[in-house]
């Protein structure tokens, strides 16, 4: 060993000692503990006596004894034993200890004994059970608590609060009270009214009633949100003069009215009688998400302290008067998101002069009365964006003289007035993006306020900007211009902006820029001018920007770039010149300031050194997608700095000596997608490159010698898809810091024994799909213990790998030969927190195997040949989060319904494709007694799916897989019980035609869908019979993605509605890509013989959109009449009493 091994050993020694040191003084060593306790951690915590006894992730079914510690002073004054196996709190479980804080949640708890916090009655002051499996409040256990002060038990199966249950119970300092996400439908009289609370959380549960006198007198803040209820509880509210706020989001309320136990006189109104000793302290009142169809006007009446009113997200017709009182402190009102159509009547907002945020965006607002907003004299912020409004509202908007923020973001405007926000004189922010203006006078912004700081015209049809348009903006910072469709930048149309910071042109169709366009811009910092077609810019065009830092050039059709005109930017730091048609390049004028240069997608063929000259600022340069053959040895020579260089995508085959060896330290160098068939020792410098990405090259063995000057700096090496044919051990000599060793899709036959020994700090190792033919059973002996994830995928692996690390969390194994998992295989397997040991032979997993994987959270046994999952295996699965069973064509039975109950913790559950019959694969009663999922991939035996999903915990489902080859009909009412803000909605490989149309109007909780409905037998389809694309029904649900990829599909005049859907998409979608790529690969027959796709059908000649077909067959030439669309935007009455009708038909 020379001496520098010989030093660094002593130094791990060293450090080994000094860590094992520190574990032991946080160890329990002043205890006299029981065995099982001896490993658990005991950090200080405030006073020098008092400590902490941490024990998570212990397998225990119950709490070990504690003893008295030896030392009188020391105490333990909190308690963790989390993530875990507890199942029961036995008598006494605490007593030696001065407990104040207890924290127990991640367990599998069911019971807890009645003197199980016997000893710290004036200790304990907080509780933690949450994510258990209890199904009643402990009370017995809490009795005499006194010191109690916060208790939590969300995440666990508690399903009724029973009357008096609290009646004997002494939590005289209970506050705080958390039930979140259990199982209760209702709160009943007496249930918790002996408790003192301040604040409970009881959202996302099943409530659908809660009875007067059920709740604290004290409450002032009660979170309700995300259950069942379908009115104000006025009776449980009306005693809880101390309530300040009170969230109702997301339930089912579509009404105010007063309850049939309360008689009425004449002239008292509902309010009167009800809600008055509410009102007096309410702040907040939040009914977001549900069904309200009027604005509760006399509700209101007399919360003179409410602050904030949230009524978005319901069915708002109209407004006539918000209250017919002053509401003093109301500040913040949002009706977005409603069904509003007009606002004229001045009285709307009488009673909020003190009024300071209005949303009401995303109604279908068309007219606004020139009174409209007459009485907010103090508002500050008007949401208008996403509604019908087709002229600028100057009128209704002349008054708001404070007014900050107005946003009219995607209406129909065409046009703005001259002289258009000249009264609203505090302006700082207006956005009309996505409208349809199609040009900016001289006069549109003269006397326009001088605080506007922002301007957002994007997205509009704008082909003309007149010169000066901007002139009286003197404090503008901000100017967004982008997609529409500028070709001509006329002199002086950018001028006189001295604040100006931030300016984008992009995406518009600009060819020509004049001479002096951007004049006296001396603030300006970023310019983007990407996505047009600009081939030249003229000296003068930017010669007054002396602080440009960015300007972005990409996607225009420069060929030879000289940047002369950049001559005074002498501050520019990031040029973007990628997707250009750039064959030659001149930037040396930028060399004293330029940080990142991007050149990707051009076509340079050559690199010279003199190119790139004393940049020595220089940090970033992307020169991928080029054709490049050759660098000049050189060329980075003086670009020290350089951290990222991606040459990745050329036709580089050689790289010369010294090309990489004077930049002190690169992060990361982009080779890959070349030709490189070996690298030379020298390419790089001492120990200067931390991560190198080789891949899609032309390498039969790994470069060793080359990366021998940089064995102690690389971190990851990646030389995936290559021909790499054999390991040794040889080849990874002295690289002693590598973290992540990518080789999958190679030519690998053999692997030496101990190939990744000398690989001290590999945590990430992929060999997948490479056709190894003999596995060394010494492969990965010595390999180092901080390896956490592996794949192993399509290796030809006929057992487990010998692989023991004790930091191993990941394990792919799918798509080998494996017959079996031993009980030799345990200790590789007792870290495991992810298993993907899909598509093997496997017969059989034993129980005892499961039993030692405590950690296992994931694991995937798709397509092996198991013949049997039993009860014992399931209840070692307990832990389990994903569990993916689907393909066993050998199964022969499956564990009764209810013992998958086990699964406390499961999200995930996939299971199809099972040779069962409907008596041994009741999917119904399965997911019946599992816990909320967020996702499922399951098969439908019966040829119809009715109230399969019925009972399901679907409070947090967002991804549903249906598929079954029996399948032929859908009910629908089949998903009324899904719920969430987006939902993915998956049908494929089933017999089924088509979806009946009610069945969108039933998924009234869905605010974006995404349906996806490949390989059926549809033919035609229109989801929007009675409403206009993307709403799919009355309650706006927006259709986000859809897919019909494997279908008989026709190009009929039934599919019209797609073209309005596919210019929505365009507009407004985040994944156009995806959606584009879904409607491409759809072929549809437009006439016999002949081969369309929906893309090239229906997206013909949409701005945004391009098929790589042309259509045989135009919309227009296909149907006689135009695009079907509704003349109404909600269904009519026969529709909406005909959806009645089947609702109650399939529930059933």
């Amino acid at each position: 060993m020379d001496r520098k091994k010989y030093e660094v050993y002593l130094i791990s020694i060293f450090i080994q000692f000094f860590y094992l040191i520190l574990i032991a003084e946080s160890r329990c060593t002043e205890f006299r503990l029981s065995k099982e306790l001896e490993l658990c951690e005991c950090p200080k915590v405030g006073p020098e006596e008092h400590v902490s006894l941490d024990c998570n992730g212990k397998r225990w079914i119950s709490v070990p004894h504690i003893q008295k510690t030896k030392a009188i002073k020391q105490k333990i004054v909190a308690i963790s034993m989390t993530n875990g196996f507890l199942m029961y709190v036995n008598q006494d479980a605490f007593r030696n200890t001065s407990a104040q804080t207890i924290d127990l949640s991640h367990n599998f708890i069911e019971n807890i004994n009645v003197n199980a916090f016997r000893g710290l009655e004036d200790k304990l002051f907080q509780l933690v059970l949450t994510q258990n499996s209890l199904s009643n409040i402990p009370h017995h256990s809490l009795t005499y608590l006194e010191q109690l002060r916060y208790l939590k038990l969300q995440y666990n199966q508690i399903s009724e609060i029973p009357p008096y249950i609290f009646a004997n119970v002494k939590l005289k300092n209970l506050k705080y009270l958390h039930l979140d996400k259990n199982k209760i439908d209702a709160l009943q009289k007496n249930s918790l009214t002996n408790l003192p609370l301040q604040v409970l959380t009881i959202s996302n549960n099943k409530i659908t009633e809660i009875e007067k006198e059920s709740l604290p007198k004290s409450l002032w803040f009660i979170d309700l949100k995300h259950n069942l209820l379908q009115t104000i509880p006025y009776l449980a509210l009306r005693e809880l003069k101390n309530l300040k706020m009170l969230d109702l989001e997301s339930n089912n309320i579509t009404y105010m009215r007063a309850h049939n136990e309360v008689k009425l006189e004449e002239d008292m109104t509902l309010q009167n009688e009800l809600m008055l000793p509410l009102k007096k302290n309410l702040t907040e009142l939040l009914l977001a998400f549900n069904q309200i169809t009027d604005v509760p006007s006399n509700i209101l009446e007399g919360m003179e302290k409410l602050k904030h009113l949230d009524l978005s997200k319901n069915r708002i017709e109209k407004i006539e008067e918000i209250c017919t009182s002053p509401l003093p402190n109301l500040i913040q009102l949002n009706l977005a998101g409603n069904y509003l159509r007009q606002i004229t009547d001045y009285h709307v907002f009488d009673s909020l002069q003190s009024l300071v945020y209005l949303d009401l965006s995303y109604n279908r607002l068309k007219l606004l009365g020139k009174t409209a907003f007459e009485k907010l004299i103090g508002l500050e912020s008007l949401f208008l964006q996403n509604n019908m409004l087709k002229e600028f509202p100057r009128a209704a908007l002349s008054g708001l003289s404070k007014l900050r923020y107005l946003l009219l973001d995607h209406n129909q405007i065409t046009s703005l007035p001259n002289f258009a926000v000249q009264w609203l004189t505090h302006l700082e922010r207006l956005s009309l993006s996505r409208n349809m203006i199609q040009s900016i006078g001289e006069k549109t912004f003269r006397a326009a306020p001088m605080q506007l700081k922002s301007l957002n015209l994007g997205y509009n049809q704008l082909s003309e900007l007149s010169s000066h348009a901007f002139d009286s903006l003197p404090n503008l910072e901000q100017l967004f211009l982008n997609n529409n469709l500028i070709t001509l930048l006329l002199p002086q149309t950018i001028t006189n902006l001295g604040a100006l910071r931030d300016l984008t042109l992009s995406n518009n169709k600009i060819i020509e820029i004049s001479e002096y366009v951007f004049v006296d811009l001396p603030n300006l910092e970023r310019l983007s001018l990407a996505n047009n077609q600009i081939r030249h810019v003229p000296k003068t065009a930017l010669s007054s920007t002396p602080k440009l830092e960015l300007l972005d050039l990409s996607f225009n059709s420069f060929k030879h770039f000289n940047s002369e005109f950049l001559e005074n930017t002498v501050k520019l730091i990031i040029l973007d010149l990628s997707y250009n048609m750039i064959s030659q390049i001149e930037i040396g004028n930028l060399r004293q300031s330029l940080q990142q240069l991007s050149l990707s997608h051009n076509r340079i063929k050559y690199l010279k050194a003199e190119k790139l000259v004393e940049f020595e600022q220089l940090k970033f340069i992307n020169l991928s997608h080029n054709e490049l053959i050759e660098l000049d040895s050189d060329c980075f020579a003086s670009c020290k700095d350089l951290a990222v260089i991606d040459l990745s995508n050329n036709n580089l085959r050689k790289i010369w000596k010294k090309t990489f060896d004077m930049q002190y330290k690169i992060q990361k160098l982009h080779l890959s997608n070349n030709y490189l068939s070996s690298l030379d020792h020298g390419v790089f410098g001492k120990n200067n490159i931390m991560e190198l990405f080789l891949q899609n090259n032309n390498f039969t063995s790994v470069p060793s010698e080359a990366l021998t000057s940089i064995r102690e700096s690389l971190t990851i090496l990646d030389l995936s898809n290559n021909a790499i044919k054999s390991l040794e051990r040889k080849d990874f000599n002295g690289l002693q810091n590598i973290t992540r060793l990518i080789l999958a899709n190679n030519k690998i036959e053999t692997i030496d024994d101990e190939a990744f020994a000398d690989l001290p700090l590999i945590e990430y190792l992929d060999l997948s799909n490479n056709p190894i033919s003999t596995w060394s059973p010494h492969a990965f002996k010595s390999i180092s213990e901080s390896l956490s994830v592996v794949n192993l995928a399509r290796t030809g692996l006929f057992s487990l790998p010998k692989l023991i690390s004790r930091s191993l969390k990941v394990m792919n194994i799918s798509y080998n030969k494996i017959f079996e998992i031993e009980t030799t295989d345990i200790d590789v397997l007792k870290s495991v927190q992810i298993l993907d040991a899909s598509w093997n032979n496997i017969a059989d997993i034993k129980p005892n195997i499961l039993k030692h994987m405590p950690k296992l959270k994931y694991l995937d046994f798709n397509g092996n040949k198991l013949q049997t999952l039993t009860e014992e295996q399931l209840d070692h699965l307990d832990q389990l989060e994903v569990l993916k069973i689907a393909h066993l064509d050998q199964l022969q039975r499956l564990p009764n319904s209810f013992k998958f109950a086990t699964l406390r913790n499961l999200k995930e559950f996939e299971i199809h494709h099972l040779p069962l019959s409907t008596s041994q694969y009741n999917i119904t009663h399965i997911l019946q007694v599992l816990p909320p999922l967020r996702k499922i991939n399951i098969e439908i035996k019966e040829t119809k799916l009715k109230n399969q999903l019925k009972h399901v915990d679907s409070r947090l489902l967002r991804s549903i897989t249906i598929q079954g080859k029996n399948l032929k009909e859908i009910a629908p009412t089949a998903f009324e019980k899904l719920r969430g803000y987006k939902v993915e909605l998956t049908i494929k490989n089933t017999e089924i035609t088509g979806i009946h149309p009610l069945t969108f109007h039933t998924m009234h909780k869905i605010s974006f869908l995404s349906l996806s409905l490949p390989n059926n037998k549809i033919e035609a389809f229109n989801p929007f019979v009675r409403t206009k694309p993307p709403v799919l029904n009355q309650h706006g649900t927006i259709l986000e993605r859809i897919n019909l990829f494997g279908n008989p599909i026709m190009c009929t005049c039934e599919f019209q509605w797609m073209r309005p859907w596919i210019e929505y998409a365009a507009e407004h979608s985040n994944q156009l890509e995806m959606i584009q790529n879904d409607l491409e690969k759809t072929e549809c027959d437009a006439r016999p013989g002949i081969q369309d796709t929906l893309l090239s059908v229906y997206g013909d000649n949409i701005p945004g959109i391009k098929s790589k077909y042309i259509a045989t067959i135009t919309v227009n030439k296909m149907c006689s009449r135009h695009l079907s669309t509704a003349t109404s935007d909600a269904p009519n009455l026969l529709l909406i009493m005909l959806s009645l009708f089947l609702s109650a038909q399939f529930s059933g």
